[in-house]
């Protein structure tokens, strides 16, 4: 009616990936390692938008991640194929099967983060009158880098600072 709708979307670069299971990463947990180490600069991307009269509708944090599961053996190092391929000669390649069938392992890498915006519809170079009975509610609010330092463990929910409890789980910080 009286917004335009349209997805940010910051594409993570290649070649990042955290293991997953036990001892290791959970998906919320590394969607919220991906969202740590890339959030100044998705908030400059995201900046630019807002700039040009752009907002977004919903929460921005590590739930906006978009993450792809892999199997495969990127964690074993050359030392380790070359151990196993030495000590499988006089197993006759035995425990080399094993290590091939057992030796995989599940990571995540960050594909894109995707957060939905509008902004109000420009007629004649102005702002349309919003049409719409929800637009004298305010904008939805994130937290800006400087602000948001406390994450919750359990939805990995970014929360200002100094929160004791999250805001949209509850969980204790």
């Amino acid at each position: 009616m009286g917004w335009e709708y349209k997805d940010f979307v910051y594409t993570f670069p290649q070649g990042m990936w955290c293991k997953l299971g036990s001892g290791a990463y959970s998906e919320a947990g590394a969607k919220l390692e991906f969202w740590q180490n890339y959030q100044r600069e998705i908030y400059t991307e995201l900046k630019k938008w807002e700039d040009d009269g752009w907002e977004p509708i919903g929460p921005v944090d590590s739930g906006c991640v978009e993450i792809r599961t892999v199997t495969d053996y990127r964690d074993k190092g050359c030392g380790a194929w070359l151990l196993i391929a030495l000590l499988s000669i006089p197993t006759y390649g035995i425990l080399f099967l094993l290590f091939l069938i057992f030796g995989r392992s599940t990571f995540a890498e960050p594909v894109r983060a995707v957060i939905p915006m509008r902004r109000a519809r420009s007629i004649g170079g102005r702002a349309s009158p919003a049409l719409s009975p929800l637009s004298n509610l305010p904008a939805p609010r994130y937290h800006t880098p400087s602000q948001a330092t406390s994450f919750c463990p359990r939805c990995a929910h970014t929360n200002r600072t100094g929160a004791r409890f999250c805001a949209r789980c509850g969980q204790p910080l």
